[in-house]
């Protein structure tokens, strides 16, 4: 929806997260890491170069709850879970990213 430019409104995106967090599936967590991935960067540390800056930059109210949902320790430890439970290392590594945007700067 970011991406197309259509107004998200009407969705609450913590109910979409929070989908993630309640499942609590390998397969679940996966997606969640890869959206850590894939937008981590772009919200934690927006730039130019991080390769989707105008997404998030243009709606920062957006950006800022998804960062605090991410940031959350529940989020946290259920990728550590994950990890521990099935050693991916697609999400050892989203859960680095998320420690090192919680420690900041």
């Amino acid at each position: 929806m970011l991406t197309l430019d259509l107004d998200i409104a009407p969705y609450d995106p913590r109910t979409m997260l929070e989908a993630w967090r309640s499942e609590g599936s390998r397969t679940s967590v996966q997606a969640l890491a890869r959206f850590v991935l894939d937008h981590g960067v772009a919200l934690f540390w927006p730039s130019p170069s991080s390769g989707r800056p105008t997404l998030w930059c243009a709606r920062p109210a957006l950006a800022e709850a998804v960062c605090a949902w991410l940031l959350d320790p529940q989020t946290r430890a259920l990728l550590e879970a994950s990890f521990v439970a099935h050693g991916d290392a697609e999400v050892a590594r989203a859960f680095d990213r998320l420690d090192a945007a919680a420690k900041g700067p």
